[in-house]
């Protein structure tokens, strides 16, 4: 990786990525440390084609576009888009928490658009193998369940478990009866 000194403009987000999610008590912590100490750490980048694409730091990011800096210190690395997921889902899954949704699309990106099955991604990722099949298990979910999962109002185990119905009615059916009578999962 090299370190280089970019417009904080000229770094492309993409559309499907993990970002931590932070309070504004948070964000305001962020804004005034790099006030008045600047970047501590860069941001992480991967150039295809001419252009940098947000690996990591888009909250580091906001704060100098918001700021109108003029530069912000960001490490990059040539690769392709599988490079910028696959380190994106690496490194803000074991920072903390993110919605479950965010994951999810990640790794249905991965999966459906560049053909990267479970081995692949937990390779790539150090994900194990039957967690990313997990993921790939939800894409079959209701809006409303995934829209439940995202908003924590129901587990992981509770997802995987209704992905497993197979009509969807079944899942919403279900969805509300655990909501209301708060059912555990069991996982064996």
């Amino acid at each position: 990786m090299k370190i280089r000194h970019v417009s904080p403009s000229k770094v492309k987000i993409p559309d499907v990525r993990i970002t931590g999610m932070f309070d504004e008590e948070t964000k305001q912590l962020l804004r005034d440390a790099m006030t008045g100490m600047g970047q501590v750490a860069p941001i992480i980048c991967v150039e295809i084609d001419g252009e940098l694409i947000l690996v990591d730091g888009e909250h580091r990011l906001d704060v100098a576009r918001r700021e109108n800096w003029a530069t912000i210190d960001v490490a990059v690395t040539e690769g392709d888009m599988t490079d910028v997921l696959t380190r994106n889902l690496f490194l803000d899954h074991i920072r903390g928490k993110h919605p479950p949704g965010q994951m999810l699309k990640v790794i249905d990106e991965l999966t459906l658009k560049y053909g990267m099955d479970s081995e692949q991604i937990a390779a790539r990722t150090g994900l194990r193998r039957d967690y990313i099949e997990q993921f790939q298990l939800l894409s079959g979910l209701t809006p409303m369940v995934r829209l439940a999962l995202d908003e924590d109002r129901i587990k992981l185990g509770h997802a995987v478990a209704l992905a497993k119905l197979p009509y969807p009615v079944q899942q919403e059916i279900v969805f509300q009866q655990l909501s209301l009578f708060r059912w555990s999962v069991k996982v064996s």
